[in-house]
């Protein structure tokens, strides 16, 4: 009765003469006797208007997964996968990180159908926690356990993958990717992933076969094409990291990150009027507020792509005091 679908077709085989039976007393006693034919109908009606309610009310249980997994619970509260639900649906994605996290450690301990499976899912959703408390140890210590449990599962490799990057461990965020790309080749995920890797250890050329794969898969994908554009800045083809990254801004032309690099590939390319003119892009697009915090995350920010904070923080600073020379110059307001 769990899986209450797979009774749809063989119930039509027991209401189907039900029904016919019902039918065949309506008419026999709307001629034979009146009394009984109103009985009938009269029940029927009622039996109609009954299953319409409890239809009505059970509906109200299936409004929210988390209506719906809390019922579960009461109804079957030894059961690994409602109580696992119950913290992924009332308690994780609400952000009550604690709560969510009692409800998954009793779902460890309980029966379930497939346990690898739910033992992989409930430690992934205790390590998740750990990632967004910023405890990162503690999270690579339980996605490793879910991957004990079940080595194939990907969307756990990958959240340790993303551990692994949040915290500088390149080395083993790249044998992680190579696992997955052992057995899907073809993931533009997986493909971009290798990429920003790689660049991140500056082995920038090794990093641009990943991410133009990656590119054949997506071609408009904003992050793929900001990525190749920083890797061809580390190896010095600015004219075409240029390239990249104005397809990038066409795509997103908010992307503070997309500055950033247009404004060190042309500092790189030693082009003074092109970094003239990505500065008046970005001070027309973000505050100074804003450029200064995004200068100070990046030393911090390991999903960011590599640029140089100290090229960047020079060139906005020279910049800076530019403006500010030209509001204070004597007579400027009058003109």
């Amino acid at each position: 009765l769990v899986f209450e679908h797979r009774n749809y077709l063989p119930s039509l085989f027991l209401f189907f003469p039900v029904s016919v039976g019902i039918k065949w007393l309506i008419d026999y006693y709307r001629e034979k006797q009146f009394s009984m034919y109103i009985i009938i109908v009269s029940f029927i009606t009622l039996l109609m208007m009954g299953l319409g309610i409890g239809t009505y009310i059970r509906n109200m249980t299936w409004a929210t997964e988390r209506s719906l997994w809390e019922d579960a619970v009461q109804k079957a509260p030894g059961r690994a996968r409602s109580v696992y639900n119950v913290a992924k649906y009332s308690y994780f994605q609400a952000g009550h990180f604690d709560k969510a996290m009692e409800y998954y450690e009793k779902a460890f301990m309980l029966k379930a159908s497939k346990p690898e499976y739910f033992k992989a899912l409930i430690l992934n959703g205790m390590a998740s926690i750990y990632f967004l408390k910023n405890n990162n140890e503690k999270a690579i210590e339980f996605y490793k356990r879910a991957l004990d449990f079940f080595p194939e599962f990907a969307t756990i490799r990958n959240n340790l993958i993303r551990a692994f990057i949040k915290g500088g461990r390149w080395d083993e965020a790249s044998e992680n990717v190579d696992f997955i790309l052992e057995k899907e080749n073809s993931s533009k995920k997986i493909l971009y992933l290798k990429g920003f890797i790689l660049l991140k250890q500056k082995k920038g050329e090794k990093a641009l076969f990943f991410l133009q794969s990656a590119l054949v898969l997506a071609p408009t994908d904003k992050n793929i094409l900001l990525t190749i554009g920083a890797a061809m800045n580390s190896t010095g083809k600015y004219k075409y990291g240029k390239r990249f990254l104005d397809r990038a801004n066409r795509i997103v032309p908010d992307d503070i990150m997309v500055f950033f690099c247009l404004i060190e590939n042309r500092l790189r390319a030693q082009d003074p009027s092109g970094v003239k003119q990505y500065m008046e892009k970005m001070f027309c697009s973000f505050s100074i507020l804003q450029i200064k915090k995004q200068l100070q995350r990046l030393p911090r920010d390991n999903f960011a792509v590599p640029v140089s904070r100290g090229l960047l923080a020079a060139a906005i600073g020279t910049e800076l005091r530019e403006r500010a020379e030209l509001i204070i110059e004597p007579g400027f307001l009058q003109r």
